[in-house]
């Protein structure tokens, strides 16, 4: 059984620096595993591997350092986290992706949070309806027959930044990549830290955030999942302002047949050149196998 948790947050307020973001509706709860508490903000999970999605909508705030949430354990560790969501700008909304792997006894007693590590509160906005939201799903049950089927995850995050042309790829780094796939060649870099290769046949879910500090255009800025086996655009994420976060989600099949890799990257193509602080990437193989083909009437195959 895969267990899921889905929280949202109506009222407004501030969030302190290092502290909670409290959530106060129950959207959908499924399973055992994904315990919550309403007062505290802190999560435990049962044995097993969370895919986690969540945003905070700021309407301002005080810090010098942007908008930046991390999903973490507590206490709240010493230094910075590669795994942080960020924003340069504090009007707006702040998304972030991670996934955590839960193993141990002491890490099943372990209480996790959603905590605001800006140097200063954040205010929540007090005009939109769903001022924050928390999705969480276990994306690997070790208690079932599926625990034989490897998954695989794959986290990195490119924190020094640079600078990109229209058709350049964003570089991410692989030197901070934080690798919790279970199974060989599922996820990887082939050498290349702008490119992901899906050497396994499935399913797989990409999660991007780019975050933007200037551009020389005033216009939409965009950037594109680009398959490179087959020169095909998989997802288009646009921002319309020249600061910010762009953030991107998409899904991607990667079939038994053929056998050769799928490999895509992701990269700008609309606006003009633009600078970012820092870019961050998710991928979480959902299913092992996939659809074999598809055919002009759009009916899918499968592998029996």
């Amino acid at each position: 059984m895969y267990n899921y948790i889905q929280l949202g947050r109506t009222m407004a307020g501030s969030i302190q620096p290092n502290s909670e973001v409290l959530f106060d509706s129950l959207i959908m709860n499924d399973g055992s595993q994904i315990s919550y508490n309403q007062e505290t903000g802190h999560f435990t999970f049962g044995v097993g591997t969370y895919h986690i999605n969540w945003f905070v909508t700021q309407m301002t705030g005080l810090s010098t350092n942007g908008s930046n949430y991390i999903f973490t354990p507590l206490p709240l560790p010493v230094g910075n986290s590669p795994s942080a969501g960020s924003n340069h700008i504090k009007i707006s909304s702040t998304s972030g992706t991670q996934i955590i792997s839960i193993q141990t006894d002491a890490q099943r007693i372990q209480e996790y949070a959603l905590v605001n590590i800006s140097d200063d509160a954040a205010v929540l906005s007090d005009i939109v309806l769903s001022k924050a939201g928390i999705t969480i799903h276990q994306i690997v049950d070790p208690t079932t027959i599926l625990e034989s089927i490897p998954k695989g995850h794959l986290y990195s995050q490119n924190p020094k930044g640079g600078r990109l042309s229209i058709g350049s790829s964003v570089n991410f780094s692989a030197e901070n990549s934080v690798n919790l796939k279970d199974g060989l060649g599922i996820v990887n870099f082939g050498g290349y830290a702008d490119r992901f290769y899906l050497n396994q046949s499935g399913l797989y879910l990409v999660n991007y955030e780019i975050v933007i500090g200037a551009s020389d255009t005033n216009h939409v800025i965009e950037f594109r999942a680009l398959d490179t086996t087959n020169s095909q655009t998989l997802h288009i994420a646009r921002g319309v302002s020249p600061l910010g976060t762009i953030v991107g989600n998409f899904q991607i099949v990667k079939p038994m047949i053929p056998l050769t890799a799928t490999h895509f990257t992701i990269q700008e193509v609309g606006g003009d050149n633009v600078d970012f602080s820092e870019a961050s990437i998710t991928i979480t193989q959902i299913t092992r196998y996939a659809p074999r083909y598809q055919d002009d009437a759009g009916d899918v195959g499968t592998d029996g």
